[in-house]
């Protein structure tokens, strides 16, 4: 009985002082989202498989084959340890589980399911962590910042990734990939970081009490943009996402132009055989919107984003790192330049980090980046 008046007085002042309980359930989380044709992934142990059986394995390196028929197999060498729909596999201590795919090995906490999905004649693995609330956000600011960045910057992005999941459906799925927010798993919760996230637990920020849209990227190199010309109607309203100059991501490597080049035969097969034409930019140079056209005579009218985001799915995020790039035509190649790396809208990482150095707290950090908001 204690304890339930404890508990009851306890809600009742945070309600007073409008504060919202942080929700415990666990995430889910779509692991090695930029690798959509994944069909191999490594485990090493120790690590325990415990389902559709229950199995334990002390040390050595398996593989998760995506084996076909909407089954996958977990091998040891030639031999076949399972066969199954989906198996959700964890580690013991707190290190996590090692996977490994395509070359990047990382380690996760919770557990983590696979499971097999056919589409025609290919066949993919699907990975999903359940990861608790503290380890994700612990994960995604180290994710997404730099060792040695000042902890007034860290403090800000965790906020910033709490307001994300303030927002988050019920059994909604995050991804891994930047394309939200960066999520490499618990190698990446340094001590500074869990620090700061510890700091700030619990506080989101809000507009007219509500929890924003919050969108941060790595580098804005010289100034912010409107929500709304870069995401369109889905920024509508969304009045904080308001662009402003920043001089603070100096010390990005992405703030010097990077230049690369597409051959033409290999740009036509997804843009056309003409160079796409850029009609109008917002006031940071970044394109509002391009048209090309197909081979087949059609005309294709993307907005600046949309053509940003297939450029980098189908060439690789290096050919333009940030939204503000220009595209001409020089011999056989797509000469691309862009500056920053990102989208370029809400806070910028990099220019976070500048301004901490001088002297900023976290929450003057995000009124900056983020115009009428308020940390709760």
């Amino acid at each position: 009985m204690a304890t339930a008046r404890a508990v009851a007085a306890f809600t009742a002042i945070l309600v007073c002082l409008n504060i919202s309980p942080v929700v415990a359930e666990p995430i889910q989380v779509h692991l090695f989202e930029a690798h959509p044709d994944l069909s191999r992934v490594i485990v090493k142990g120790p690590f325990a498989i415990i389902s559709p059986v229950q199995l334990s394995f002390s040390r050595g390196t398996y593989e998760i084959i995506a084996a076909g028929s909407g089954r996958l197999e977990i091998r040891s060498g030639s031999s076949t340890v399972l066969s199954a729909a989906r198996a959700r596999v964890t580690a013991p201590g707190p290190a996590g589980l090692y996977l490994e795919a395509h070359g990047s090995p990382h380690h996760y906490k919770g557990n983590v399911v696979f499971s097999c999905h056919k589409d025609g004649a290919r066949n993919t693995l699907i990975v999903t962590n359940t990861v608790e609330r503290r380890d994700y956000v612990e994960s995604t600011v180290g994710s997404e910042t730099q060792p040695g960045w000042p902890i007034e910057c860290l403090k800000a992005i965790a906020v910033l990734a709490q307001t994300r999941l303030a927002r988050l459906k019920s059994s909604e799925e995050l991804g891994d990939s930047t394309q939200r927010q960066a999520y490499f798993g618990a190698d990446y919760a340094r001590p500074e970081v869990r620090k700061a996230v510890t700091a700030v637990w619990g506080r989101e920020l809000r507009y007219h009490g509500e929890p924003i849209e919050a969108f941060f990227h790595s580098t804005c190199a010289g100034g912010t943009s409107d929500g709304v010309n870069v995401f369109g109607d889905a920024a509508k309203g969304l009045v904080y996402l308001r662009g402003v100059e920043c001089s603070y991501c100096k010390d990005s490597p992405f703030w010097k132009e990077t230049v690369t080049r597409i051959p033409i035969s290999s740009f036509a097969t997804v843009f056309g055989d003409k160079s796409p034409h850029v009609d109008g930019m917002d006031r940071c140079q970044r394109p509002l919107f391009i048209n090309y056209e197909l081979p087949v005579g059609s005309t294709h009218h993307f907005s600046g984003y949309q053509f940003w985001t297939k450029l980098g799915q189908r060439f690789g995020w290096d050919k333009a790192p940030g939204l503000r790039f220009k595209m001409t035509r020089r011999g056989d190649d797509i000469v691309v330049t862009s500056t920053g790396a990102g989208h370029g809208v809400g806070l910028c990482d990099w220019g976070a980090a500048g301004q901490a150095k001088l002297g900023k707290k976290y929450d003057e950090i995000l009124y900056y980046y983020f115009p009428g908001t308020k940390v709760q």
